[in-house]
């Protein structure tokens, strides 16, 4: 796979030939998140660029220009954004086309990913200037009417399309309902947005540059483990998810597995807003009604008393006090809270404990995966929600390592093949008992240990939860 990119429509050449504006190998853009707990990182795209001449780099209007970079064999954008820095520095090179060294200039380039640009775009909101949150601010609604809202007001100027969550496919009926914002805070698009998804069970921001769309990201929930047999062959087999093996993944920084107290959480802290009659008026003397911050806890199944470490879930979510309101109106908002909450203690529960493995390598030139569709899985700068199984590792020995994970964020770079080191966090999995060798091998399968795929080690067995 090779790589192309283009700064304001033009096509840079991708090795120089002692004249034309070359990008030079080098390219790298950072994306995603460490944890399943973090926003998501704009991320910036580096890279340098030939510029012989310096007329390039000293364009007055650079700053700004649209950058794309694709990778090719097929073609496929994996970056969007715009430039944000161009610093040229004097360096000597030798001209491939006269064999004599030169002066020339070469450009290290920043450019800010659409996410950054996202999250320095304020727009105005459809408050009027009579509300309480002021002109231009943002009202009180649901989630899908916050993003109705944002893209009214521009928003894609920017990105192509934004996703407005579903419904809540659930009875009794939980409609989650989200806080007024002030004009005066400016919140920029992507704080809107990040505050929209988090009514979602840890729900994030995830953009793909293939479609410039941003979707609302979730956690991966763990597949079945299939070991199957057919065509004389025995593989590991996951129905809705993916297997890599793991003699085709590098490990840059060493086999160095983690659990730290990210991973061990005790309390799930929600910080919601409730809006009603002001406590601190007797009825009598009640003349309005008010917003007060509150805050609800749940305990994790970890928590012991020992400690207390507390993740806090501020979802922008609002209460309403039904005396207020015509009777069973606003019951299916004030579930909203209670759902969410207990929705993100189930998944903390699961991914508490978890050991994280290693930034894993993908290097496409020395360990190609072969696959054409698992290949764009990989080599894509967005969040999988699909599960990914690496068979034969040697963290499917361990307990409390997955053996599921999915990709949330990483380092995307180019230099004369493409790379990709990927942060992983396990998916959501629900506790099960080992299989039995019996349940694991089965007793009428014609498979033989000769038909097993050579990425297939012991301890995969292990993680079987279907076996032949």
């Amino acid at each position: 796979m090779g790589a192309r990119v283009t700064v304001n429509g033009q096509v840079l050449a991708s090795s120089y030939d002692g004249e034309q504006i070359t990008a030079l190998a080098g390219l790298t853009f950072g994306w995603g998140r460490e944890s399943v707990y973090d926003e998501t990182d704009p991320g910036v795209l580096r890279f340098r660029v030939i510029d012989r001449l310096g007329t390039w780099s000293t364009e007055v209007d650079r700053i700004g220009q649209p950058v794309t970079v694709e990778r090719t064999g097929p073609d496929v954008v994996v970056f969007r954004g715009t430039i944000s820095a161009a610093a040229p520095k004097r360096t000597t090179v030798r001209n491939p086309r006269t064999g004599a060294r030169e002066d020339v200039w070469v450009v290290e380039v920043r450019a800010a990913s659409t996410v950054a640009d996202l999250a320095m775009a304020v727009f105005t909101g459809p408050s009027s200037a009579n509300t309480v949150e002021g002109l231009g601010g943002w009202t009180e609604v649901s989630p899908a009417a916050r993003i109705e809202d944002l893209v009214a007001a521009g928003a894609l100027s920017i990105v192509a399309s934004i996703e407005s969550p579903a419904e809540i496919p659930i009875t009794p009926q939980v409609r989650p309902r989200l806080r007024a914002i002030d004009a005066k805070k400016a919140a920029t698009a992507l704080e809107l947005i990040e505050g929209v998804y988090r009514a979602r069970p840890l729900g994030f921001v995830d953009y793909d540059p293939a479609t410039n769309a941003i979707t609302l990201g979730r956690i991966s929930v763990a597949s079945n483990v299939v070991l199957t047999y057919s065509g004389g062959r025995t593989t590991i087999v996951l129905p809705t998810g993916r297997v890599i093996p793991a003699r085709s993944v590098a490990a840059p920084n060493g086999y160095q597995a983690e659990t730290s107290v990210a991973d061990a959480i005790d309390v799930v802290e929600h910080d919601y807003t409730w809006y009603g009659k002001d406590p601190a008026l007797s009825p009598g003397s009640q003349k309005r009604t008010t917003y007060l911050s509150r805050i609800a806890t749940i305990l994790t199944r970890r928590a012991t008393g020992r400690t207390r470490r507390v993740y806090k879930l501020d979802a922008n979510l609002i209460e309403l006090d039904p005396t207020e309101f015509q009777a069973g109106s606003v019951d299916a908002t004030n579930r909203g809270i209670a759902w969410l909450h207990n929705e993100v203690v189930a998944i903390v529960n699961s991914l508490n404990n978890q050991i994280r493995l290693p930034v894993l390598r993908l290097d496409d030139r020395r360990l190609p995966l072969g696959d054409a569709s698992l290949t764009a899985i990989a080599y894509t700068p967005a969040a999988q929600t699909l599960p990914l199984y690496f068979a034969g590792s040697v963290f499917n020995t361990l307990q409390n390592a997955g053996p599921q994970y999915q990709i949330i964020g990483g380092t995307l770079a180019y230099d004369n093949g493409w790379t990709h080191d990927v942060n992983l966090s396990p998916v959501r999995t629900t506790p099960r008992e080992p299989l039995s060798i019996a349940a694991v091998f089965g007793s009428t399968s014609a498979s033989t240990w000769a038909s097993y795929d050579d990425s297939i080690r012991l301890s995969d067995l292990d993680t079987i939860t279907q076996g032949l």
